[in-house]
């Protein structure tokens, strides 16, 4: 005569099933969290891989084409574009806004909603304002070169590229073209300069620039920002001293949240950020300094 489960028997087989399912429960949460963190890395990979090199390539070619190999802020047509006098203007030529510049800050940034702003406002992701890279090169070289937009460059163009982030963490280039008399090219016919660019790199909540100056006699090299090195008294050694060099710092962050906090302080260039959004994103923080081949000091 057959019998039924008691109910400690079937007791038993529920608590084996509730702890079957619970163990499976967890690696599932396990592998889901897993991938999370494993996507997340991803994309900060590619921003490393495809953005900041490629950005890295494209700063190499500042000052290309100059004769002047000992840049600062009086250089006609310096790699590095500081002032007007940069762009074969006079020094107190107002036709090229100081927002188009090489420019720093420190202060809080001031944010802006639009992924579609044009002008440099220091915008970023954390408690410090973000800053600007311009640069300006010739093509010398007529062998397909196209800008940061992706234009192709005429032979003997003289091209200006900025760097910055705009709304919603987009780090974007903007290029245009430079007269060789002086001034920003406006003809219609070519790439226009000061537009909202194109984006280059997702995420981007932090992006810093320092100038690695070298003093006339080689002897001392300094990374000051930008606002700093225009700010040096004549007294001081590195007063318009030479830019051999620039360096970049970035803070990235994934595109999707991962379960666990990773934290809101993120060191760059010694300064702490507090990042400003949630903290259930994967971030990274780049540092890197790239040397301007075609600036250089030359002593005796």
């Amino acid at each position: 005569m057959s019998q039924g489960f008691t109910l400690i028997e079937l007791m038993i087989a529920l608590v084996l099933g509730l702890l079957i399912s619970a163990a499976v429960l967890q690696v599932y949460l396990s592998a889901f969290r897993t991938s999370l963190v494993q996507q997340g890395g991803s994309e900060i990979a590619d921003a490393s891989v495809f953005g900041i090199q490629n950005l890295e390539r494209q700063i190499r070619l500042a000052n290309l084409g100059n004769s002047v190999f000992q840049i600062n802020q009086t250089t006609k047509f310096g790699g590095v574009v500081l002032s007007a006098q940069n762009v074969g203007l006079p020094a107190n030529d107002s036709s090229i806004s100081d927002n188009l510049m090489t420019t720093s800050a420190d202060s809080p940034p001031q944010n802006t909603a639009s992924s579609r702003n044009s002008t440099w406002t220091g915008g970023s992701g954390t408690n410090i304002a973000s800053d600007q890279l311009t640069i300006q090169y010739q093509n010398v070289i007529d062998s397909g070169l196209v800008d940061c937009e992706g234009n192709t460059v005429a032979l003997n163009d003289w091209v200006i590229e900025r760097y910055f982030i705009r709304g919603n963490g987009i780090f974007t280039c903007d290029a245009g073209r430079v007269e060789s008399a002086g001034g920003i090219n406006k003809t219609a016919s070519v790439p226009a300069f000061g537009n909202e660019g194109v984006a280059l790199i997702d995420n981007v909540e932090q992006f810093k620039v320092l100038l690695g100056v070298q003093s006339k006699d080689a002897n001392n090299l300094a990374y000051i920002a930008p606002k700093n090195y225009l700010a040096l008294p004549t007294s001081d050694p590195l007063y318009q001293a030479p830019i051999i060099a620039v360096k970049l710092g970035f803070l990235v962050r994934s595109n999707h949240v991962i379960p666990e906090s990773t934290g809101n302080k993120y060191t760059i260039f010694g300064k702490e950020n507090t990042v400003s959004s949630q903290s259930n994103f994967l971030r990274r923080n780049y540092e890197s300094t790239i040397m301007l081949r075609n600036a250089r000091v030359i002593t005796p």
